[in-house]
């Protein structure tokens, strides 16, 4: 696997903004590779399997990760491309994962017609005729289906001897950079809309290294009934929204009222609190104005869309667990260094 370096912003919960899909002997050494040098090139971090690592279940598993964990997946129907079944596979995930995790899906078709894999002409007849002998209906159909699906969609056509590659390739990169452009446009929102929640008594703020995500600073406890209430409000207001939000409860990490107290500096300010990309948004009052107004939705742009979103089996969405390395002893203990003050640390299977 080869993975470009990026300073440019990934969506939160994310790794990658693009996946590419492709079948190694038809395009590896060329358009495949000159993608890949193309979006590296223009600081797009991309998931390439150069190495061909589809070789054993395990490899498979991490496969599949890279899927969960990209923005985009770029998929390059080839010659051969179905005569892989790892490459069906990989579609047949690319496919399940658009639909539930709101990942775009953008499809090449190199030297095949769409018709080919819409009405298995072709190659891609012949390829599932073989595969049908050697695997179960129920995957067969599977692969099929994954194929009609991404016949339909909107992607670009290769023809040899009618376009040149390399404007093909620029056209892809342009439109996936501009794709990941509008990832900041919550920024532009954020001061086009400004005028709706400024508090004159309160500094721009920022919070650093949180430019990728919604952060909310909250309690979980319920001591000051309106407080709770505000919260909850706003944990809920999110939550219908379907994006993936970083709560730091500071009742149960004494580190994030320190956060936040250096975030705000002097200013005096109540729970919760909420920043976007960064930048400070604002209280209960502040959020709820937003999402009236329809502005709350153009500053989430952007972010992956994560409904429906079930309760945690590990933490019930109380986001800490107990310490599963001092068992919740760090206070009769050397201080252990992967929990908190309360031998609580955040939950691995729900919070990054």
């Amino acid at each position: 696997m080869a993975v470009s370096s990026s300073s440019t912003t990934i969506p939160y919960g994310l790794k990658y903004h693009v996946f590419i899909s492709f079948r190694g002997p038809d395009t590896r050494m060329g358009f495949a590779g000159h993608l890949y040098d193309a979006f590296r090139r223009n600081g797009i971090k991309v998931f390439y399997d150069e190495e061909e690592l589809q070789k054993g279940e395990e490899i498979n598993s991490a496969l599949d990760k890279a899927i969960q964990e990209s923005w985009i997946a770029l998929v390059i129907f080839s010659i051969n491309y179905a005569h892989s079944r790892w490459c069906l596979e990989e579609l047949a995930k690319v496919m399940e994962y658009s639909k539930d995790k709101n990942m775009l899906v953008l499809p090449v078709f190199y030297k095949v017609n769409p018709s080919d894999l819409r009405h298995e002409k072709g190659n891609y007849a012949e390829a599932l005729a073989k595969h049908g002998g050697r695997f179960e209906n129920w995957k067969i159909e599977r692969w099929k289906l994954a194929l009609g699906k991404a016949a339909q969609l909107s992607g670009w056509h290769f023809i040899p001897d009618k376009m040149y590659e390399h404007k093909v390739v620029a056209e892809i990169v342009d439109y996936i950079s501009k794709r990941i452009s509008s990832l900041r446009d919550g920024d532009n929102n954020i001061d086009q809309h400004d005028t709706i929640w400024r508090n004159e008594k309160i500094e721009r703020l920022t919070l650093a290294g949180t430019e990728d995500r919604i952060v909310v600073y909250l309690t979980s406890l319920r001591g000051v009934r309106k407080t709770y209430e505000d919260c909850s409000k706003v944990r809920m207001m999110l939550n219908n929204l379907g994006v993936a939000v970083d709560e730091r409860d500071i009742n149960l990490n004494a580190s994030y009222k320190k956060e936040l107290q250096n975030a705000v500096g002097n200013n005096k300010v109540s729970l919760p609190q909420v920043f976007i990309r960064g930048k400070y948004v604002g209280n209960a009052d502040v959020m709820e104005k937003l999402n009236e107004s329809g502005v709350l939705e153009k500053l989430l742009k952007g972010f992956p869309i994560q409904y429906p979103k079930n309760d945690c089996s590990k933490c019930g969405n109380a986001r800490f667990v107990s310490c599963s390395e001092c068992s919740g002893g760090w206070k009769v203990m050397n201080k252990c260094q992967y929990c908190n003050e309360n031998g609580l640390m955040r939950c691995p299977s729900c919070c990054t």
